[in-house]
């Protein structure tokens, strides 16, 4: 036990850098001096804030009266209406600068997952910080981050490969139910 605390505390810095790292190069669509562009603002923004003020006016968030004739909401899962972490933020403020947020927050989910793999797998402090930058900032999430679907999908990518594994390891079915809500959040 006394090891494994000290693992802990030991490895607790990378964790603290990843999230200094976030919010750092985060910083510009936290502060709301940038918006996610393209589809972000142009499809998704709008969807979200419509079934946050929907649930919030006490209306029904499945049917937008708002496109086209009128639009299924509930039969396109581009219009998040069953994404929680998009729609549970946008419930306290329907803002552009709220929307951003939540989005940025999947990144730092998705990032601090490839945390954990490498603390499970020994990675020093260093690695663990490059290669959460790296999986935050780089590759799918700097060339997609305006397809928020698909952003969320990616934030969790991390968390299920380092449960699926620990299923493998432990089989445990804490370890199995972890793995089920983690994949049930991500769509």
């Amino acid at each position: 036990p006394k090891a494994s605390l000290r693992r802990r505390v030991r490895l607790c810095p990378s964790e603290f850098w990843v999230v200094i790292t976030w919010a750092f190069l985060a910083f510009p669509w936290l502060s709301g001096s940038r918006v996610i562009p393209y589809d972000a603002l142009d499809e998704f923004y709008p969807a979200a804030a419509f079934v946050a003020k929907s649930l919030l006016e006490g209306d029904s968030p499945f049917w937008n009266p708002w496109v086209f004739a009128g639009y299924p909401q509930i039969a396109d899962p581009q219009g998040m209406t069953f994404s929680p972490g998009i729609v549970l933020p946008m419930l306290v403020s329907q803002s552009l600068v709220m929307f951003n947020w939540a989005i940025m927050l999947h990144v730092l989910i998705g990032g601090l997952g490839i945390a954990r793999i490498g603390r499970s797998h020994g990675w020093s402090n260093a690695a663990v910080v490059v290669a959460a930058t790296i999986f935050m900032f780089g590759a799918q999430a700097s060339s997609r981050l305006q397809h928020v679907p698909m952003i969320l999908t990616f934030a969790f990518l991390p968390w299920v490969l380092a449960l699926l594994s620990q299923v493998f390891e432990r089989r445990r079915w804490r370890d199995a139910a972890g793995l089920g809500r983690v994949t049930l959040q991500s769509h």
